[in-house]
C-alpha cells in the first residue's frame, strides 16, 4: 500500500485515502485516477440506475447490474455505446 502511494504521490500530486480508487484508462495515452460512475436514464432524462467502480474496471461489466436495477425501475429498453456491447451483455439484453 506504502508503494502504491508513493507512486500515486510522484504522478498525480495527491495521496488517497481511498482504497477503491485506482488508476483507469480512457484511451492508450490518457489516465485518471479515481472512480468511475456509471448512471443510467430514461429517455426523460430521469436517472434510473447508478452504479460506481473503481477506475481501473472495464465498462462492459457493468451492464447486467445497471440493466437489472433499470428494470426493477420500470425501464424496459437500455441503449448504451459499443464500450458495452459483449456476447454475455447481448445475451442478458434479450432475455
Amino acid at each position: 500500500m506504502l508503494k502504491e502511494t508513493v507512486e500515486d504521490t510522484q504522478e498525480y500530486l495527491i495521496i488517497s485515502k481511498d482504497t477503491d480508487e485506482k488508476i483507469g484508462y480512457k484511451s492508450d495515452d490518457s489516465s485518471f485516477f479515481g472512480c468511475k460512475t456509471y448512471v443510467v436514464m430514461s429517455e426523460e432524462r430521469i436517472v434510473t440506475a447508478v452504479v460506481v467502480t473503481s477506475g481501473e474496471k472495464g465498462d462492459f461489466p457493468v451492464f447486467p447490474e445497471s440493466l437489472k436495477i433499470s428494470l426493477e425501475n420500470g425501464i424496459g429498453t437500455i441503449i448504451g455505446d459499443g464500450a458495452y456491447l459483449r456476447k454475455n451483455n447481448l445475451t442478458i439484453a434479450s432475455m
